[in-house]
């Protein structure tokens, strides 16, 4: 990755809302689903809804407004606290976490190459074990808690000599000098080339 793709946002990488607001977002954006959380508000939901009613309310319960009880639909007070309590966390000025959003994603790379690494040695350590091997599919599905864009990170971290990818390229794991925490052994490994071929 060259420090000029790093400075370029992308449509995973640019700032913006996090992704337990953006279902909010949506369902706020939809003039139905705005009428029937005004209604619901307003105790003024009719029994007998409508198709149209009946998709908003399914919208509005899935971005966490609404909820369904057995007196009916409410307001999810609860949930709404919950998300004001987490918005309310600040993103930390130094270190890694601050290039991820409040619920842990990425939400941009860093420009200078020191701290672009010391980032992916970072988020290399959230998803992989010193001892694990993980396959193409088990690393992607680990990374897609992170970002969107899994085939740039794994790249990513590849370049970067944080992964050892085998020779066959379907299977990945930390190289040596990730695993410096306790426990981490004695074991040693050969890198070779720009793929970090496990030899």
């Amino acid at each position: 990755m060259s420090d000029a793709e790093s400075r370029t946002p992308t449509n995973t990488d640019v700032t913006g809302p996090d992704a337990t607001l953006r279902p909010i977002l949506a369902a706020l954006a939809n003039p139905a689903a705005r009428e029937t959380f005004a209604r619901v508000t307003l105790g003024e939901l009719p029994a007998d809804r409508t198709s149209r009613q009946e998709r908003a309310l399914a919208q509005l319960e899935k971005a966490g407004l609404l909820a369904r009880t057995s007196e009916g639909w409410k307001v999810d007070d609860e949930n709404l606290r919950r998300l004001l309590q987490q918005g309310s966390r600040r993103r930390p000025n130094t270190g890694p976490e601050r290039f991820l959003t409040t619920d842990g994603r990425i939400d941009r790379y860093p420009s200078q190459h020191d701290e672009r690494d010391t980032f992916l040695r970072f988020l290399a350590g959230r998803v992989l074990a010193a001892d694990e091997t993980l396959s193409e599919a088990e690393l992607g599905s680990r990374l897609d808690a992170l970002t969107s864009d899994t085939a740039r990170l794994r790249r990513a971290l590849v370049d970067h000599g944080i992964l050892i990818r085998d020779p066959a390229g379907t299977a990945y794991r930390l190289a040596v000098a990730q695993r410096t925490g306790p426990g981490s052994g004695s074991r040693t490994a050969r890198c070779t080339g720009r793929g970090r071929s496990v030899a």
